[in-house]
């Protein structure tokens, strides 16, 4: 059987299939356009608008995936933040530090510190965690934070406050803590893990002390005194 004839088109159906022609950027019609202002009409433009809406809604999903993604990486890396010996080549993170902004020490000791000359002039003498330690080993003869009978801060806190600003590894603190040549480079180790190290974490580092018979006069008061 034949099929029959399509039914003929209204005005409005053929202005709407010729109005994309007259549509320009901003939407807008032709003179003498039909279709213009017609509930047709009215629903195209509602469904651009929500077209755009939800393009500019993916477009802002993507950016804060991206920027999610980012902030995750730079995570990974600060994760993985730490120093590789120049002689080994073994990379030994840093040990996350747990501690106020004063890194848990007394704010007026602090304040002496950073004000002292001796501690101004490590910015010369003292860049690198190895002068640190020949620093200690050369000037440091007692733990105390004080210098004896005055305010004025000892030698050996200002070298482990420069070890707070470098943010040991946890081989360089093992160095410290181990160390054959001087009580008070291991002074300055106890100390790190003393004061910044997590508590979680202390114990871990300071056992081996328990059983070292290792003596030293750590406040000149001529008794000397053991780790254990």
């Amino acid at each position: 059987a034949a099929m029959p004839p399509p039914a003929p088109q209204t005005a409005t159906e053929v202005a709407a299939s010729n109005c994309e022609e007259c549509r320009g950027k901003e939407g807008s019609h032709r003179k003498g356009c039909s279709l213009a202002g017609s509930v047709l009409d009215r629903r195209r433009q509602q469904a651009r608008e929500a077209l755009k809406k939800k393009q500019a809604e993916e477009e802002e999903a993507a950016a804060a995936a991206a920027e999610g993604q980012h902030t995750r990486a730079e995570e990974e890396e600060e994760d993985e933040d730490g120093v590789q010996d120049p002689v080994t080549g073994i990379f030994s993170k840093r040990i996350p530090q747990v501690c106020n902004s004063a890194y848990n020490i007394n704010p007026v000791l602090q304040v002496n510190i950073e004000n002292s000359d001796y501690y101004k002039s490590l910015y010369e003498i003292a860049t690198t965690f190895e002068a640190i330690l020949d620093e200690v080993y050369e000037r440091c003869t007692y733990s105390t934070p004080f210098m004896p009978g005055t305010r004025n801060p000892s030698s050996v806190f200002c070298l482990l406050y420069k070890c707070f600003i470098l943010k040991l590894t946890y081989d360089q603190l093992d160095r410290l803590l181990n160390h054959p040549d001087s009580p008070f480079i291991q002074c300055v180790g106890v100390l790190y893990v003393r004061y910044v190290v997590a508590p979680g974490e202390m114990w871990g580092f300071l056992a081996p002390k328990v059983q070292d018979k290792t003596e030293f006069d750590y406040n000149m008061s001529g008794r000397r005194s053991r780790w254990g």
